[in-house]
């Protein structure tokens, strides 16, 4: 189940460039890279762009987690074009978006031009892309929503209005913010990679303004464990998660360490 997961995660994180690289070319820029990022919506199980305006109208691009399409979706939440994606080549699809822009008043000029960062290849770019097994996105939503659910419930201990959202370049569920100023605090849902060898579950903390977090002196965690290498924080599987609250219990300790250190 794990490994459908994960397979899963990697789809997801090649097709969601493309809602990226909408972002990039109609929103306008942020400094902080955030207008190209994405966002989770478990109601309708989509993942979203952000909205742009057009000659047409407003729009966003989405990723339909039902009937696995690529949509463009206007002011009223209604579909103005569908992309099918099983089937479909990435570059083919890429292809398919960027003919269809200009009948919905969109200038397609540098729309299938790179990002300015690189994901890994997972191997799907050339290959025609397979149906996500029904069981897999019922996963990765399960995860995800609860990945949203859990940075909600931290900002809201803080009263930050931070949204939780997923960065197109790692692919992470999450929110950062500093509630005083000399703590940042950065929690979220991120992939497999050689941190821990399954995705996880990530609670950090930054020093600011001269003050310093030291993770050596921390004791052993009740759930999950600490990093204190390249990369510090701490960190719990997805495999350790068997409710939402092994989750929050997860949060709670963590924090507690953070606030009392």
């Amino acid at each position: 189940m794990l490994q459908d997961y994960t397979r899963a995660d990697k789809q997801l994180h090649w097709l969601s460039q493309i809602i990226a690289k909408a972002n990039r070319t109609y929103v306008p820029a942020r400094e902080d890279d955030s207008h190209t990022n994405l966002s989770y919506h478990h109601g309708v199980k989509q993942i979203r762009g952000r909205w742009f305006e057009s000659k047409t109208g407003r729009l966003i691009f989405i990723y339909n987690l039902e009937n696995q399409q690529i949509e463009i979706l206007n002011r009223y939440f209604e579909s103005v074009a569908i992309f099918s994606t099983i089937g479909n080549s990435y570059n083919q699809l890429q292809i398919e978006i960027e003919r269809a822009l200009p009948a919905l008043g969109l200038d397609p000029t540098g729309f299938l031009d790179d990002l300015h960062f690189q994901i890994p290849d997972y191997g799907f770019s050339e290959q025609p892309i397979q149906e996500i097994p029904a069981d897999a996105i019922r996963e990765w939503t399960h995860f995800r929503q609860l990945a949203n659910d859990a940075c909600e419930l931290l900002t809201d201990d803080f009263q930050q209005a931070v949204v939780p959202r997923i960065w197109p370049h790692h692919f992470d569920t999450g929110v950062y913010f500093e509630p005083d100023n000399k703590l940042g605090l950065g929690f979220g849902l991120a992939m497999e990679d050689d941190l821990l060898g399954v995705p996880y579950f990530y609670f950090t903390a930054y020093g600011l303004n001269g003050t310093k977090v030291d993770y050596s002196g921390f004791a052993p965690l009740q759930s999950g464990k600490w990093i204190n290498e390249n990369w510090k924080g701490a960190v719990l599987g997805i495999h350790e998660v068997k409710s939402k609250q092994d989750l929050i219990n997860f949060k709670q300790e963590v924090l507690k360490v953070y606030l009392n250190n």
